[in-house]
């Protein structure tokens, strides 16, 4: 018979999780979706990714245009005068160029000392830009700031991509582990069963004094132990199934534990892997791993760094032309355009500020260059690491089956023999024991082959499928 007070049990416990229980079948791919949407800690890191690329879009803004306006009078000197003045800046990213353009008006007088502040009666239009021939024009730190900025960006995005990663992979162990709860329950149930449909039986050939009260007794403490382990594979799969419902969730995020209904009925059929594989996997892997694409970003970051460190050390020699024409009633040594240009030449004597930075930044860089280097390594080793462990599964489910086919045969042999009188309880009850035990080794075997094909398509980077489409080949740093 079923088991009904313990399923009704179960029930009980999954209704008084925050979202009750799921219904339906719950598939791996529902629970992954799930996982990736309104895991707590991804959307926690999405929110630090969306920062970090607002900031990046923020920095933009050192290349926006800038008004200037000033208003200036002076009403009780000897020189009465005002001035007006408008002027707009434009930074680019073109070699550090920047172009202005302004326009000024004045009225009254002014000392001859300051004969270049009077302008014509409609004013004074003055256009012009400057280049740096030298610091400031390979990067600058307005340059440098967008550049880091957008390194930064990648980098939380790749650390989103990675904690998806890390999460996807739990919630598929989850997944299967609460799988194989399911079914290890089942089993157990199927062995309580077993016992309990010949009690009847053997309650009536010992009243006929065909088979000792022995008998009976024996099977009484069959039963009795069998439903302990029972109540211990009902309390595994509860607690499988509230582990599972930490990732998987509702649209509110509020957990849902699924019920045995749910669980598929049977593992899929085991996937056949080769040493050979390696070299392929490992390759993609290199590609989709999120983790060398941080590696990656942060050294851009480095890199961007380093540059503004070694155009500091640089010289300043900046050229600057300027055209400028004044308009309305006009002085005539103020009439036609007036365009000049010339030359800015700085250098620092000592530039130990800068010389510091391209070291710090240079042994940065050697640093990451180095992780890049181990992280490789690492996804080889755990590339055939993973290969090799579904392999070993792959044999083992091929064998437990084998195992699992001839004990039962001997389950159905010896409880034939116990009918007709040929056998003892003691001796089906190893039997049955037997085959539990074999089937318990087929139901593991497969959950560790699902789990370990989880754990490669980890590895490889393949497990969040959303990564496959935008992760760029990823460069050697």
């Amino acid at each position: 018979m079923k088991l009904l007070k313990i399923k009704i049990n179960i029930l009980l416990i999954l209704a008084l999780s925050p979202s009750g229980f799921a219904s339906g079948t719950l598939t791996l791919d529902k629970v992954l979706q799930s996982t990736r949407s309104f895991y707590p800690k991804n959307l926690g890191m999405k929110y630090v990714a969306e920062k970090a690329r607002a900031k990046s879009d923020g920095a933009m803004g050192n290349f926006d245009p800038k008004l200037s306006l000033k208003g200036e009078v002076q009403p009780t000197s000897f020189y009465q005068n005002n001035e007006v003045l408008a002027g707009v800046e434009l930074p680019t990213r073109l070699w550090g160029t920047s172009f202005f353009a302004g326009w000024r008006r004045s009225q009254g007088k002014f000392p001859d000392y300051e004969g270049k502040r009077v302008t014509g009666e409609d004013g004074e239009l003055n256009l012009g830009f400057n280049v740096p021939l030298l610091r400031g024009g390979p990067t600058d730190p307005e340059r440098t700031e967008i550049e880091v900025a957008n390194s930064r960006a990648t980098e939380r995005e790749a650390a989103l991509d990675s904690a998806v990663l890390n999460s996807l992979l739990v919630a598929s162990i989850k997944y299967w582990k609460w799988v194989e709860s399911v079914q290890r329950l089942k089993i157990t149930e199927s062995l309580l069963e077993a016992a309990e449909e010949r009690k009847s039986w053997i309650n009536t050939r010992v009243k006929l004094g065909d088979i000792p009260a022995l008998e009976a007794k024996d099977n009484e403490r069959t039963i009795l132990d069998r439903k302990t382990k029972v109540v211990i594979a009902e309390q595994e799969l509860m607690s499988a199934a509230l582990e599972l419902s930490m990732y998987y969730r509702d649209e509110q995020g509020l957990p849902q534990v699924p019920n045995p209904d749910q669980a598929p009925k049977a593992f899929p059929e085991a996937n056949h892997f080769s040493p050979e594989e390696t070299t392929a996997k490992s390759s993609l892997a290199f590609k989709l791993r999120p983790e060398l694409r941080q590696v990656t970003a942060k050294v851009a970051e480095i890199n961007a760094e380093l540059g503004l460190a070694e155009t500091e050390l640089l010289p300043t020699l900046d050229f600057y032309t300027q055209g400028s024409r004044d308009f309305g009633t006009v002085d005539v040594t103020r009439q036609g355009t007036e365009l000049k240009a010339g030359l800015v030449f700085k250098i620092p004597l000592w530039r130990r500020k800068a010389k510091g930075q391209v070291a710090a930044a240079s042994a940065q860089k050697m640093k990451l260059e180095t992780e890049a280097r181990l992280i490789r390594d690492q996804i080889k080793v755990n590339v055939s690491q993973s290969l090799a462990a579904l392999i070993s599964t792959f044999q083992q489910i091929k064998f437990a089956q084998e195992e699992v086919e001839l004990n039962a045969q001997l389950v159905k042999g010896e409880q034939t023999r116990f009918k007709q009188g040929d056998s003892h309880i003691m001796f089906v009850n190893l039997r049955e024991l037997n085959l539990v035990d074999s089937e318990m080794r087929l139901v593991k075997a497969r959950s560790k082959h699902q789990q370990g094909l989880a754990h490669l398509l980890y590895v490889t980077g393949e497990l969040a499928n959303p990564l496959q489409e935008k992760a760029p080949d990823t460069k050697e740093p």
